[in-house]
């Protein structure tokens, strides 16, 4: 049995980097490289070891509310709840799932397109 492993946001990409360096160490071969990982903060990419830059899908790069630079804090991360104002100051949507919802459905053509050559024999990929 072959799995298909989707990762979204921060958590759902490092889980499938994960289970994808679990492949590697045990030597089982359980997604047959059927995975894909959707975020809206690149830096959220960077932070993987096993995940292929070909399944790293980077959606809302070009929406307004999408935070793409985030200054290095010194001090570390703060512990307290994310507010507006944070949000300046974190990548990608910042956990706000609202956000994250309509970026998702902006974003719409280009997760079928990343969903479609998952789908596609290996054979025929161009």
């Amino acid at each position: 049995m072959k799995l298909s492993l989707f990762g979204v946001g921060d958590a759902g990409t490092r889980l499938v980097d994960k289970l994808l360096q679990a492949e590697v160490e045990t030597g089982r071969n359980f997604t047959d490289g059927n995975v894909l990982a959707f975020n809206t903060a690149a830096e959220a990419f960077g932070e993987t070891d096993t995940l292929p830059e070909e399944r790293q899908i980077l959606i809302g790069d070009t929406h307004s509310a999408v935070n793409q630079y985030v200054e290095p804090d010194a001090d570390g991360p703060d512990t307290d709840a994310a507010s507006a104002t944070d949000r300046d100051h974190s990548p990608g949507v910042a956990g706000d799932p609202e956000l994250g919802a309509e970026v998702a459905d902006d974003e719409l053509p280009e997760i079928r397109r990343a969903l479609i050559s998952l789908t596609t024999p290996k054979s025929t990929r161009r």
